[in-house]
C-alpha cells in the first residue's frame, strides 16, 4: 500500500519502503496504526529513519506496530468466529 498524504514533502524510503533494510516498511505500518499521514507525522518518521536514525524510538515504534497488529488480527478471528457460529446456527434452522 502506497500512502500518499494531502500536503507535505515525501520520502521515498521513509513512505514507499523502497530500502532493502530490514523493517523498510516499517514506517507504513505505522502510519496506518496512527490512521493518517499528516505532515507533522511524515516529518517525524523521516526524522527518525533518515536524519538521526533514532534506535530506540525505532525499537518502541516495532513494538507498538506490533502490539497493534496482533490486536488487530485476534479482533479480525474473533469477529469471523461469530460469524461462522451465526452461519452455522442458520443452517441448523434449515435443516
Amino acid at each position: 500500500m502506497l500512502l500518499e498524504p494531502c500536503e507535505g514533502k515525501l520520502s521515498r524510503t521513509v513512505l514507499r519502503g523502497e530500502s532493502t533494510r530490514k523493517g523498510a516498511d516499517l514506517p507504513d505500518h505505522y502510519i496506518k496504526m496512527k490512521g493518517k499521514a499528516t505532515p507533522n507525522v511524515i516529518s517525524e518518521l523521516e526524522n527518525i529513519f533518515e536524519r538521526n536514525r533514532g534506535r530506540n524510538k525505532i525499537h518502541q515504534m516495532r513494538k507498538d506496530v506490533e502490539t497493534y497488529e496482533d490486536t488487530v488480527s485476534k479482533r479480525a478471528a474473533l469477529v469471523e468466529q461469530r460469524i461462522g457460529c451465526k452461519e452455522a446456527r442458520g443452517q441448523d434452522k434449515v435443516h
